[in-house]
């Protein structure tokens, strides 16, 4: 699905298995886009397919789905390992089941 973070276009994972209003940044996209330079993080980790994967949390300017700003997304995960379900190269992240709930259902 297509999402807008922080006014840069990208693809994401709907990841209905994943509790939480949130979206997981993979690492490439982490990496590339130095999308934890300057910004406020404390360590994390995330669990999912292939195991754990260390992250950084922090605080988010905006996010856009389905022409919505969402405001669930203070605290995004960005990866910082490139393995498991965030090191996809060709998707952005995976957005949080929770996240959907606000969307129209023909969206």
């Amino acid at each position: 699905m297509g999402a807008r973070f922080e006014g840069a276009n990208g693809l994401y994972r709907l990841d209905t298995g994943a509790a939480g209003e949130t979206v997981a940044l993979h690492y490439q996209v982490v990496h590339d886009h130095r999308l934890t330079e300057g910004r406020d993080t404390k360590p994390a980790e995330s669990g999912g397919v292939g195991g754990n994967v260390r992250t950084l949390v922090g605080p988010v300017r905006s996010f856009i789905l389905g022409g919505t700003q969402s405001s669930g997304t203070s605290r995004p995960s960005f990866a910082t390992e490139d393995k498991g379900a965030l090191s996809d190269d060709h998707l952005w992240g995976n957005i949080c089941g929770d996240l959907l709930a606000p969307l129209p259902p023909d969206l």
